[in-house]
């Protein structure tokens, strides 16, 4: 009985002093488990602070640099936005219809197009040309102006605006004044006289006129600035003083006489 009781105290006090240490390890690991958390917390939020610290002057540089490339891309974008527009609008030409005479866009990269207006068909280049020829007619280069018409009418040869533009040609070469003076004769001061291809006008301070063609010019002299001649076997006794020299108008007849004339674009002096 004394050895059995002796054996039930022994295994109490084992049971107790394990549950004892069971305990004590339970309050240690509880114990670290705080000091874990703790430390794990602190840890967080030292790396957090680092993260901000580091990281947002990190993210206003990637900014900075996506803004740069965005713009860069959208500046890119419309500089070749621009170029298209310019080559489209140096592709697109102001040009006249060579049947109906409007004036119209066209694009020169076809060289076929309809009139809007007269619904006519017209070749591009040659509806470029007419403009051209108008300007050759305003600077008075009449020989240029015949032929970019005549290049029109080897391509649209039933054009009749085109002949009439001829026809304008033809007018503005007979009208087209070689020297113009003022005259200072005694009873005429200042009056006009226009030396044209076939003829000379005398114009008066009453509006009235007087024509001398010269063919029909004989017995040509000058003194200084003053010419004289006789006209159809009648000579011209008062003879005319002009504010040019004499010898370039009696040289000017005689040559016009053989049909030679100056240059046309020249101006009249």
């Amino acid at each position: 009985m004394d050895a059995k009781s002796d054996m039930i105290r022994q295994r109490k006090s084992q049971t107790k002093s394990q549950r004892k240490c069971a305990g004590l390890i339970q309050k240690e690991m509880k114990t670290r488990k705080g000091e874990i958390d703790i430390m794990v917390t602190g840890m967080l939020v030292i790396l957090g602070f680092a993260v901000l610290i580091i990281g947002t002057p990190l993210y206003c540089i990637y900014r900075i640099i996506r803004k740069y490339w965005k713009d860069r891309s959208y500046k890119k974008y419309w500089k070749e936005f621009d170029e298209r527009k310019k080559a489209k609008d140096l592709a697109t030409k102001e040009v006249i219809c060579p049947y109906c005479g409007s004036l119209l866009l066209a694009n020169w990269y076809y060289s076929k197009n309809v009139c809007c207006n007269c619904n006519s068909e017209f070749d591009v280049y040659a509806a470029m040309l007419i403009k051209r020829a108008r300007n050759f007619l305003k600077k008075q280069k009449y020989e240029d102006s015949r032929d970019c018409y005549n290049k029109i009418l080897a391509v649209h040869p039933d054009s009749q605006l085109m002949l009439d533009e001829i026809r304008k040609i033809d007018t503005a070469k007979e009208d087209h004044v070689f020297i113009r003076a003022t005259v200072f004769n005694v009873f005429s001061k200042y009056e006009t006289i226009e030396f044209k291809m076939d003829y000379m006008i005398y114009l008066k301070n009453n509006g009235k006129c007087e024509v001398y063609k010269y063919d029909k010019m004989d017995d040509i002299k000058d003194d200084k600035n003053t010419f004289f001649f006789s006209y159809g076997g009648n000579i011209v006794s008062e003879g005319f003083t002009t504010s040019i020299k004499g010898s370039l108008i009696t040289s000017f007849i005689e040559c016009a006489k053989r049909g030679l004339y100056p240059p046309l674009e020249c101006k009249p002096n």
